[in-house]
């Protein structure tokens, strides 16, 4: 590879930002760390194609279990993103009559004088 790393799944800028400061193991640590705190990336689980094929229920169980995103790379380069599914509620609050309020109690009964004349 003529004196370059090779970091897999990792994009050009981390690959860039390594390659100046990783010469052993605690100096990659201490990059990788630089470069998570300021870019804001939370780790995540990667493969590649071939293992995602070969691992497929055991990624959706782990997947399951977690919650945590896997990133499947083709020749080094992410290609998709193993996301868990998130349900949506099937019942939303209707935006303008989610804001109206009822000021009295709606179970009350009524009186005799709060009932129109023609249901008495």
């Amino acid at each position: 590879m003529g004196g370059r790393v090779w970091w897999p799944c990792a994009s050009t800028g981390l690959r860039e930002f390594l390659e100046g400061k990783a010469r052993d193991l605690a100096n990659v640590i201490r990059a990788l760390t630089e470069w998570t705190n300021r870019t804001n990336i939370a780790a995540m689980k990667t493969v590649n194609v071939h293992e995602a094929k070969t691992n497929f229920s055991s990624l959706l169980t782990k997947l399951e279990a977690d919650g945590e995103t896997i990133v499947i790379c083709r020749n080094g380069e992410p290609v998709a993103d193993l996301v868990p599914h998130k349900r949506v509620g099937r019942i939303k609050p209707h935006p303008i009559l989610g804001k109206m309020k009822i000021k009295y109690d709606p179970i009350e009964t009524a009186t005799e004088a709060e009932w129109p004349r023609r249901f008495r």
